[in-house]
């Protein structure tokens, strides 16, 4: 609550001073510089991939700012609705450099500059493209965390702005890298968040983004633009004049706020799952009763889960959601079956059901390194208990239906 009421003060006294300034709309001198400002990832969540803005600064004319199209608004009615939906505004601010800084200093957060080597005319180019971005009836936009963010918003006011095409390099190491493996390096210390984001991307995540695509991540933005350049002038030129580290993070401070995720981790919590899932099936083999209580907890919440993941794919407007095949193993029927399971009308229902099932379950985890989606490998533990239960069901007989089991 402190954090956010300091961010909000932070933020309207910037956008008071910063406003004065730009209703001037001033021409830049030849000793104005632009840059690439990159944040390294932060400890919350919303800043967990980094971020990215322009500085533009001319001491000429006192201007020092900086240009985020990363700003959204908590106190936005409906806010997880509409984020979740694909409805969240996103906008651009624009703040004093020295001042934001400080903040990201504050939240132990890497500073990187890159200066382009940019004409004048380009820089003008691009200063009054963010003034015209700036206005109210233009600064707002719709988020998409693969397509339109403040990452890739930056690439495009960069290479819009230049007279000269940018050329990226085709032969890098993000070219063979989808989207969904360009994730993981930020999350991994994370396995949580990391099994959340993976559950609700579908298949575009797994296309090839390529060295276009892969920026729109702030440290890969700015990996691309450092191996970039122009060709000018029958000449090759590089896109940056210049390179520097403005704060170099503790990581030390890090490490202590990443160490609460290793404790208890999705691998801990799905290992037991499949313990209590082989206990209880062995009691049962052994009684030749069904418990069936159990199957209802876990088919009900995997179900919920998928349906879940399907509304997230059909529901929403977010394109990364969509064709999600974890609805493969996190059926949403299962949620309506466990109903039944009681029930002796629906016997060979049930039974058919969950043929259907194993069949799935089993092609899935044969196929599981050749899929056409990539799935945590964790799963793998939760397929195995549901594919247990799904043969129990079958072939463990119900007290419930045979009732010289439960004379005994």
């Amino acid at each position: 609550m402190k954090k956010n009421l300091f961010f909000t003060i932070f933020f309207m006294i910037n956008l008071f001073l910063v406003n004065i300034s730009l209703s001037a709309n001033n021409k830049l001198s030849k000793n104005c510089k632009v840059s690439l400002i990159t944040y390294s990832p932060g400890s919350e969540v919303y800043a967990i991939f980094g971020h990215s803005a322009i500085r533009i600064f001319d001491p000429a004319l006192n201007i020092d700012y900086t240009f985020s199209y990363g700003t959204f608004d908590f106190d936005t009615p409906h806010f997880y609705l509409k984020f979740i939906y694909g409805n969240l505004d996103y906008f651009l601010t624009v703040s004093n450099f020295r001042r934001t800084i400080q903040y990201y200093i504050s939240e132990n957060q890497s500073i990187n500059e890159m200066v382009f080597n940019f004409t004048l005319t380009e820089k003008q180019n691009l200063y009054n493209y963010l003034l015209e971005n700036y206005k109210p009836e233009n600064r707002y936009y719709k988020y998409d965390f693969f397509f339109d963010n403040c990452a890739t918003r930056i690439r495009d006011m960069f290479i819009l702005s230049s007279d000269d095409t940018i050329f990226f390099d085709e032969e890098s190491y993000l070219n063979n890298k989808s989207y969904r493996e360009l994730l993981k390096p930020f999350i991994k210390n994370n396995p949580w968040l990391d099994l959340g984001i993976n559950l609700a991307l579908g298949l575009p995540a797994d296309k090839n983004a390529e060295v276009w695509g892969s920026m729109y991540l702030p440290l890969y933005l700015k990996e691309s633009f450092e191996k970039s350049v122009f060709h000018r002038n029958d000449s090759i030129i590089p896109v940056l004049q210049d390179e520097r580290v403005l704060f170099k993070a503790n990581s030390e401070i890090q490490n202590e706020k990443n160490i609460l995720n290793k404790i208890v981790t999705p691998i801990i919590i799905l290992s037991l799952i499949l313990i209590i899932t082989l206990f209880i099936t062995f009691y049962e083999y052994l009684k030749q009763r069904r418990l069936i209580w159990f199957d209802q907890v876990l088919f009900g919440i995997t179900g919920v889960l998928g349906l879940v993941i399907f509304l997230l794919w059909v529901a929403t407007t977010h394109k990364v959601m969509n064709n999600n095949l974890n609805v493969l193993w996190a059926l949403p029927t299962h949620f309506f079956i466990v109903w039944i399971l009681k029930k002796e009308k629906f016997k060979k229902l049930i039974s058919f059901y969950f043929s259907i099932n194993i069949l799935i379950l089993i092609v899935l985890l044969l196929s599981w390194k050749i899929f056409p989606q990539e799935f945590n490998n964790e799963l793998i533990l939760l397929i195995i208990a549901l594919l247990i239960r799904s043969l129990a069901i079958i072939f463990i007989k119900n007290p419930l239906v045979n009732k010289n089991v439960l004379s005994q």
